[in-house]
Formats: C-alpha cells, structure tokens, sequence
C-alpha cells in the first residue's frame, strides 16, 4: 500500500485519472443494474362526498356540434367528445362524414399481412379467449402457431415470452404437449414489468411450426363506475409485436350480461357475435394493435370498489437512463481529455523517465598503488598501465555524483566539485588519489508532470474539447413477446384514467 500511495504521488496526474476511472465504474455498474419494480401511481383525487374519483384532466366546456356514427346531430362539450373518443365513441363532422366511415367499416377485410425476407418468426394464428369469472377476475386462455423463418441469427426457437397486464395473476398453466413448462417473470433482459415465459419442449428451425396452448387467471382489469355511475369497463389491448407480423388475431370474448362493447380503433372491423362470444378478428402489421372496452352492470359480478385496474408497463429504470447518458459523456470526455494523457503517461514509461540527453560534468576519484601490485615497479607520472608486465595501477575508481555521494567522499566534495574546468586534479585528502573531471552527456530525466507539459506546447498532444449529444431512442421490440434473445415489452398499457388515454391515443 505504502508503495502504492509512492507511485501515485510521484506520478500525480496519472494516478488522479486512474482514481477517477475506479470510483466512477463501480457508481456506474450499479446505476446499471438497479431496475426499478414500482408501478406508476393512479392520479386520484377526493370528491364532496369523501368517495375517490379519478383526475381526467382540464374540462373543456366548449359546446361543439358533432355527428354520431348514425348521421344523428349531438351538441356535447368539448371536454365529452374527447372523453368519448378515447373511449371508443367516434364523432364525425358531418352526417356524410359518418356514413362513409360507416361504409368502410362494413366492408373493411383484414389485409394480407406477410412477413419479410429478414423477419425471424411469423405468427399465423393468434387467439385469446376470455371469460369472466365470478369474482370478476378473467379466465384468459391462448392459443398461438408461431413459424419459425429463421433459426441462424438468434439460433432455434427454444423459449419465448409473453406479456401480461399485471402482477395479479395465478393458476398459469400449460394446456399443450409442446410446452415444457410455464411460469410467471416478473423481470426479463434489465426490465420491469409482468411476463409468461414459456419454454417448449424442444428446439424449432426454420420453416417449423410450433403450436401451443396456456391459461392464466388475470385481477385487476376493471374499473368500477368509470365512464357512468352503476356500470364497471373492462378495458382490454391484445398484445402486439414491434418485430413479428401476425396473418390473424382473434379475440373472443364472453358476451354473458355485457352492456355494450367498443373499439377505438378503425382499423378492427365490427364485433361479431358467434356461439355467446363477442369476437373481433383481423391481422396486424408489425406494431399494430387495437384497444377493446367493455361494459357490464355493476352487479353483473362480484366486483371490488377496492381493486382498480392495475397495468404496469416494463420500463428501463430511469436511472439506468441517466447513467447511459452519465457514461457517454463520461466516456467522450475521457476519449477528448484522458486519452492524450494516457498516451503520454504509456510513452512516458517506454522511456523511462526520460527525455533526450544534457552536458553533465563527470567527477572521477581514482586511487593509484604507488608500484606495481604485479612486478613492484613504481608508478610513472600519469601512467596507469605497467609497462613491464601490463598490470593496472589502478587501485579503485569511483564516480562522484552530487545527487549521490559514495559515504567515503562526503566529507571531501567541497573539494572534489571546486573543480569546474576539465582535467586530472590531485585530492589532498588521500595519497596517490586524484579527481579527474570531464565532460560528457547523460540522458536527461523529467516528470511527467513536465513531459506532459512539454508535448503538448511542442504540439505533441492537444486537448480536444467535446461537445456531448446524446440521443435515447427505444425501440420497442417484441412488444407482446418474443423468443430468446429478443427485447420483449409488456403489451398492456392500459392505466385507465384520462391522462393514459390521451398520452397513447
């Protein structure tokens, strides 16, 4: 640790980077992997009479004279018409107007949805047949034949996912052979929200169909007293998929004690009533979908003032949003700031320490035998070698340095450096010593505080300053669903009060 703390002080602004980098990935990683579970709260407010009541929004008391899909004349506030709309009640702007629309409905035909060339999957036939049960809860059973057109991008079909609308669901169970097994997910690839994994019994290739069947228990759908005192709407969006093109969606839906049904799309043609169930049938581009509601008495079942419908959405938590944008910027500061400091630490190391050469005045302190250690011969004047026998009069011979002194000369190096001009000089502090200087050069040290300064006023590096743009887009792949390896979002979006119908009309 001690020699670490010595590293990082001696290198100061490549340890304050290194720092930065291992405080700020672990605050990252977590930002990351925190996923939020919370539904988004129902805006409520209290009414005179202690009772609680839905906020739809500003009323608009405009009054407006509009037409009824029947060519009849209504004058409603303006306020009434948008509350209709959004609940699938459509006004025309004069009788001509709804009796074409009434004319394109009647004859409206499914279009011919096919896949292309780069789809994965293809879903030729998509039902899901619902009843009420007693306790107002839903009995919802699904039955799905899914082609499999691709099985080299995302490899063979194995495991898939499907959405539901909420967490207030039981009793999931397999009704077909080519399902291992079935379960509810409640987080699925960094996501929030409420799935059906399913995993079949084997794994499907190219040009395979796999047909398969499950039911569920789904609370939570309704909203009592919604759109009138005394009647309760179901409120019902069969799922859709963002990537997988469906050739028919059926949806069937038990029409014991129903009020009156609506769509609010034009798209889906009239309800049909075949064998006691309301059923609308079409096929869907990628993306498409359609919103069903449907409305019974209050005393059609055992309905619960205390059970609001309860939709939760998987989302991405937000502060995984922000920290991707945190990181970029992070990330492009680092690559415009950190990067040329890096670069110039790394070629700082390569050279140890340093840069080019400088004159330096070498200090030599040599000791002579005073003869020969070899023949006995005495020393001439200047001579090292013996010229009898080759030997060495040299008995030791040191470098003197003043940033580091040998113990034995510190005594003597006023002396040793009073000497400035080149040339052999002899010590008084020992017999037949002498102290020779010359000049030569030495490779020149520098901190990289220094080296860093230096390379960047040479135009070695320069500091780039960034502007940072970034741009979230989500894509909202698979959005009833998917198999492995594929983006799925929960399908149901249907938080019934006035602000979600007119965010998502």
């Amino acid at each position: 640790m001690k020699k670490l703390r010595g590293i990082l002080k001696k290198y100061k602004a490549a340890g304050i980077l290194i720092c930065a980098i291992l405080i700020l990935l672990p605050a990252f990683f977590f930002l990351f992997v925190r996923v939020k579970a919370e539904p988004e709260p129902v805006s409520e407010e209290s009414t005179e009479d202690g009772t609680e009541s839905f906020s739809l929004g500003p009323i608009f008391g405009t009054v407006i004279t509009v037409y009824d899909e029947n060519g009849n004349k209504v004058e409603k506030t303006a306020y009434d018409i948008i509350w209709d709309m959004d609940h699938g009640i459509t006004y025309y702007n004069s009788p001509e107007e709804a009796k074409e629309a009434a004319e394109r409905k009647a004859n409206y035909t499914p279009p011919v949805v096919t896949p292309s060339s780069r789809d994965l999957d293809y879903i030729l036939n998509y039902k899901i047949t619902v009843d009420v049960n007693d306790d107002a809860t839903l009995h919802m059973v699904y039955h799905i034949d899914w082609q499999v057109l691709n099985d080299t991008t995302d490899g063979p079909l194995t495991w898939l996912v499907i959405g539901i609308p909420n967490s207030h669901c039981r009793d999931i169970n397999a009704l077909s052979s080519t399902i291992k097994s079935v379960k509810y997910i409640k987080k699925y690839q960094n996501q929030t929200g409420s799935w059906v994994r399913i995993d079949l019994d084997r794994a499907y290739h190219k040009d395979e169909i796999v047909s398969f069947d499950f039911e569920l228990t789904q609370d939570y759908m309704y909203q009592m007293n919604m759109l009138k005192d005394g009647e309760t709407v179901y409120t019902f969006t069969p799922g859709w998929f963002d990537d997988i093109a469906v050739k028919q969606l059926e949806l069937r839906w038990n029409a014991d004690k129903v009020i009156s049904n609506s769509t609010n799309e034009i798209i889906v043609p009239n309800c049909e009533l075949k064998d006691g169930y309301y059923v609308w049938t079409t096929s869907l581009y990628k993306g498409n979908k359609f919103r069903v509601d449907l409305t019974y008495p209050n005393d059609a079942f055992a309905f619960n003032t205390g059970k609001k419908a309860e939709m939760v959405t998987p989302k991405r938590d937000e502060s995984s949003q922000v920290a991707s944008i945190i990181f970029i910027c992070m990330l492009l500061v680092f690559v415009s700031w950190g990067t040329p400091i890096l670069t110039a630490f790394i070629r700082w190391k390569t050279t140890s320490g340093l840069d080019g050469y400088e004159s330096v005045k070498k200090y030599t302190v040599v000791e002579y035998f005073a003869n020969c250690p070899t023949c006995g011969a005495p020393r001439p004047e200047k001579k090292e070698i013996c010229e009898y026998c080759n030997a060495s009069f040299v008995k030791s011979k040191k470098v003197v340095e003043e940033e580091k002194i040998p113990k034995e000369y510190k005594s003597f190096k006023d002396e040793i450096f009073s000497h400035k001009e080149n040339g052999n000089y002899t010590a008084t502090f020992a017999p037949h010593t002498f102290i020779h200087v010359t000049t030569g050069l030495r490779s020149k040290p520098v901190s990289f505080g220094t080296y860093l300064k230096e390379s960047r006023g040479a135009g070695g590096h320069s500091c780039a300053h960034s502007s940072c743009a970034c741009a979230c887009a989500c894509a909202c792949a698979c959005a009833g669903g998917g198999r492995a390896g594929c983006t799925a979002k929960d399908f149901y979006n249907t938080n019934l009060k006035y602000s979600y119908f007119t965010k998502n009309k």
